[in-house]
């Protein structure tokens, strides 16, 4: 009972950590939420998604397909706050606490320890790394905590089936192996990076039992086991293919043009034979991979830095406390000494080592903090083992050591809340989409002394913000719709195209948005350069230009020469 009632209060922890200023941190509606936030109005409204369809499978959002179950579990959200920034975020928070949960379930499953369990737990609750996650709109934190929800309900039939050696009735254990099978799809619908690492982690353990268990119907078992998680990846394979030939590695020249240099500088010194098999498009890029799946486990990435992926980075804070290289390092040296854990070693590894794959093939972000966001779960069991042990010394007299570590601690969680909540809404602002946010609004404020603002640039993204801002309907877009996919497309006034600084369809009076870097190659006297628009914390962010039409009318007075105009930020 005593358990129960830590839990409770690790969990009602977990939600206020999530909910408190939801709204605001992450400061901005980044674009891949105010795409989910766009479908879900609609799907509200009309049953159809922003282009028309009904009740969609995935959202076609901006780039890449995206999981529409999100926009779903938005709705309840929006029908009792609106479509609002913390209602759009509420469905992450809520998982981020039941993937907690569900943590514990699991830690206690795997090693029938319910401190263990605990102390996972607690860990998750002020991780940095899950804090993020939890409170942004993503498909990351919907996917881990389908996956955990899948791991566990393979553990609970794997420890049945294949350690306390009972027969599998389809009767008895057939519903849970759909549970495993619906969750691990979901999981892997939600989320490319579960494909990856649900596979190979069902995979490689059956694997590993088949090889030490070399019965019949361990073998007939294990199939049935590996179609269940077979069948959820081929099934969601179609989007992930799409998705890679977008971001993956082999779209990266690094590895060829590391080739072409090689063979130049070696031809006539090496023998031909030997440059073909030095220097070769599969040696290069499993390099390639091997250097970016070893950057996820840097001390920097750890404990200093976090990853690179901007929107989710809290500055100068890694993606666990400062003070956890204490307990890493004594869950490592109690993984060694203690034999219990020595039994668990080989799957906790599996499990960390897995974890970054689909995140270093791809070419973007690297270290990942979204790709490679399982690596929360084996980090977060390692810092609480090592936990253990520092109190287990604190026990014997070592009063000092359990000292120096909740000092560290306290100060850690105490930067950790100073950066999160204060630094970063106004830190590196560009990686949250403040800018369309902020040129939205003006653009909106200013539009009707225009005939026409052309968005230049690629800047496809403008239209959801516009369109919270009132400016642009949804009927509008399913009149077109994936016209945002085209070159040039016209919503009402606004037109948008891909060009670089490419206004030469203006005619009339005509408002133009595009990089800062417009701005300085406009031809003078054929445009006049307002003031850009800003980030919260005054670096300039988009160009704002008219013609001389639009200036001479009178409309306009507050014009800034080309010379003056900042460099964009880096």
């Amino acid at each position: 009972m005593k358990r129960h009632w830590i839990l409770g209060c690790i969990l009602l922890i977990a939600l206020a950590l999530r909910l408190y200023r939801l709204g605001e941190v992450p400061w901005g509606l980044h674009a891949d939420e105010a795409s989910f936030v766009i479908n879900t109005v609609s799907i509200m409204e009309t049953l159809r998604d922003e282009d028309g369809r009904l009740l969609p499978i995935y959202l076609h959002s901006i780039k890449d397909p995206k999981p529409s179950l999100f926009s779903y579990l938005q709705i309840p959200g929006f029908l009792i706050f609106g479509p609002t920034a913390a209602a759009s975020r509420l469905p992450s928070a809520v998982m981020g606490v039941v993937s907690i949960y569900l943590t514990y379930l699991l830690v206690q499953e795997v090693t029938t320890n319910r401190r263990w369990a605990l102390l996972t737990a607690s860990v998750l609750v002020i991780s940095p790394w899950h804090i993020m996650n939890s409170r942004s709109t993503q498909e990351v934190i919907m996917s881990y905590t389908f996956s955990l929800g899948a791991l566990l309900a393979f553990a609970s039939l794997y420890q049945e089936v294949f350690i306390a050696r009972r027969s599998f009735i389809l009767r008895q254990h057939g519903s849970r192996l759909l549970l495993f099978s619906l969750l691990a799809f979901l999981a892997m619908y939600s989320y490319h990076s579960a494909k990856i690492f649900l596979l190979l982690i069902v995979g490689l353990v059956l694997a590993v039992t088949i090889f030490n268990k070399l019965e019949k119907k361990h073998l007939k078992h294990s199939l049935l086991f590996l179609a269940a998680v077979v069948i959820p990846f081929v099934l969601t394979a179609s989007s992930a293919v799409v998705r890679f030939e977008a971001v993956g590695i082999l779209n990266d020249d690094l590895p060829i043009a590391l080739i072409h240099d090689y063979t130049s500088r070696v031809t006539g010194k090496t023998p031909g034979f030997l440059i073909r098999v030095f220097f070769n498009k599969p040696v290069f890029y499993t390099r390639h991979f091997l250097q970016q799946y070893l950057d996820h486990f840097s001390g920097s990435f750890f404990f200093l830095n976090g990853g690179k992926t901007g929107r989710h980075l809290i500055p100068s804070v890694g993606v666990m406390h400062i003070i956890e290289i204490l307990p890493a390092l004594a869950g490592l040296y109690y993984f060694a000494m203690y034999s219990r854990l020595k039994r668990l070693l080989p799957l906790w590894f599996l499990v960390l080592a897995v974890s970054p794959v689909a995140a270093a093939m791809t070419l973007e972000d690297i270290p990942s903090t979204t790709r490679a966001f399982f690596m929360v779960l084996p980090l977060a069991f390692l810092a609480a083992v090592g936990t253990e042990w520092i109190f287990s010394k604190c026990r014997r007299g070592s009063s000092t050591l359990i000292l120096v570590f909740l000092l560290g601690y306290i100060w850690s969680l105490a930067f950790f809340t100073h950066q999160f909540f204060t630094v970063m809404p106004v830190w590196q602002p560009w990686h949250r989409s403040r800018d369309y946010e902020i040129a939205a609004r003006i653009i909106s404020d200013n539009q009707h002394l225009f005939d026409e603002v052309i968005i230049s640039n690629d800047l496809r993204e403008m239209y959801i913000y516009l369109w919270m801002n009132g400016k642009i309907s949804l009927p509008q877009l399913k009149e077109q719709p994936l016209a945002r996919y085209q070159e040039k497309y016209t919503l009402g006034k606004y037109s948008f195209n891909r060009g670089h600084c490419d206004f030469s369809a203006a005619d009339g009076e005509v408002l133009m948005v595009g990089s800062l870097e417009c701005a300085k190659k406009a031809p003078k006297g054929n445009y006049f350069v307002l003031e850009p628009s800003r980030f919260d914390d005054g670096v300039p962010a988009f160009a704002m230009m008219t013609n001389a039409e639009a200036t001479l009318s009178g409309k306009l007075n507050h014009l800034m020469p080309p010379s003056t105009i900042p460099h964009e930020p880096e």
